[in-house]
């Protein structure tokens, strides 16, 4: 389903460009004074108690709407798809975790692409629907403040940048990195994504030294006789750290062997390069960063070159979504949750929602039995029975 959902927006995304520049900027220039006029319209609003109230009773209403079985199915689903929920969890236990924080923006955006193709779904189908449901979005815009996902590459975008003067870490540059390429700066993305590179190259080359004692001091061992079965446990363990075909290696990053891991922290970067190079429309180069990433194993890449999908083949549209999806279809599920921070299987998504479903499904039943319960006494306790 995810894979699904993603090529989809990714056609709608690359089709829109496209239409955008037919247009001349025309288009552009369109939608630009729209949102220039809305964010007027939120501003004029805010600056009375009543448009605050209005807005208040917006988010109220998003928010009960939310809590009621059925009618948040679509909302569950975009939000265990994406897996925010699990995200905004190791969020809050590491708040002050730069690559933590950017992963959750990576979340929270993949959640509201797949809000986006809801709603544009249903737009083809009823027009009016849509109309309803953003004059409801633009009340509950007022006086909410600023939208999260800026806040958080603000302060992933700090707290990194104040790491990497004592100690430049892979995971805060790939972070400064990711955190430039959100707030649509690709060059300098570009810039500490090589550094990212740099630190993950210097992880693989400690861990291949560390590999390389141990092996000698186990051959040192077995020799004198300290060791009998020394050579055959180095060698059970040089075929773990090659093959990895234990389901729980596959599963979970943390399980990856120094080295493994390692090539698969520089691959990230060059995936970070890829876009930022495919955002400045260099083509060839973020091919080249592709085959690079997925050379170091990291098959998250293969976002990138599902977004390099030529608009112009002679296909149609449901063969383009489909093309699309194949490439991501075979990002592995390691690499997802080694740099999206988290990831869940199709089945995983369905007893999530499920779940869900049925923790609010039930809340409701409680309500209702207590209020319930609280009417039955009260008439009893009533003489005349009123």
């Amino acid at each position: 389903m995810q894979e699904w959902l993603h090529a989809l927006s990714l056609e709608v995304e690359v089709q829109g460009r496209r239409l955008r520049a037919a247009g001349g900027g025309r288009l552009d220039a369109a939608a630009t004074g729209a949102t220039g006029a809305r964010d007027r319209m939120v501003e004029r609003l805010a600056r009375n108690q009543a448009g605050l109230k209005v807005g208040e009773w917006s988010r109220q209403g998003a928010a009960f709407l939310q809590s009621l079985p059925g009618l948040s199915l679509f909302a569950d689903t975009a939000v265990k798809t994406s897996c925010t929920d699990l995200l905004l969890a190791a969020h809050r236990a590491q708040p002050g975790d730069p690559l933590t924080t950017m992963q959750l923006v990576d979340g929270l955006r993949a959640a509201e692409r797949h809000r986006f193709i809801v709603k544009w779904a249903r737009t083809s189908v009823d027009p009016t629907g849509r109309l309803a449901a953003e004059g409801l979005r633009l009340l509950a815009q007022v006086g909410a403040g600023n939208p999260a996902a800026p806040r958080l590459i603000r302060s992933a975008h700090g707290h990194a940048a104040v790491r990497v003067r004592t100690a430049p870490a892979w995971s805060d540059l790939h972070a400064l990195s990711r955190a430039y390429l959100a707030a649509g700066k690709p060059r300098l993305a570009l810039h500490y994504s090589d550094l990212a590179r740099h630190a993950a190259r210097r992880e693989l080359a400690a861990a291949e030294d560390g590999g390389a004692a141990a092996r000698s001091a186990a051959a040192m061992l077995a020799a004198t006789g300290g060791l009998g079965r020394s050579l055959a446990l180095v060698a059970v363990a040089d075929a773990r750290a090659t093959a990895w075909f234990d389901e729980r290696v596959r599963a979970d990053p943390t399980a990856l062997p120094a080295p493994v891991l390692a090539r698969k922290r520089e691959g990230a970067a060059l995936a970070v390069s890829a876009a930022a190079h495919l955002a400045l429309g260099q083509r060839a180069q973020a091919e080249r960063a592709v085959a690079a990433a997925l050379d170091r194993g990291m098959t998250t890449a293969r976002v990138v070159r599902a977004a390099m999908l030529d608009p112009d083949l002679e296909l149609s549209f449901g063969r383009r979504v489909a093309a699309r999806r194949a490439e991501l279809d075979q990002i592995a599920l390691v690499d997802r949750r080694l740099y999206f921070g988290a990831a869940r299987r199709t089945v995983g998504v369905g007893g999530a929602v499920a779940a869900e479903q049925t923790r609010k499904t039930s809340t409701w039943a409680r309500r209702g039995y207590a209020s319930l319960r609280r009417l039955s006494t009260d008439t009893r306790g009533d003489p005349d029975g009123r």
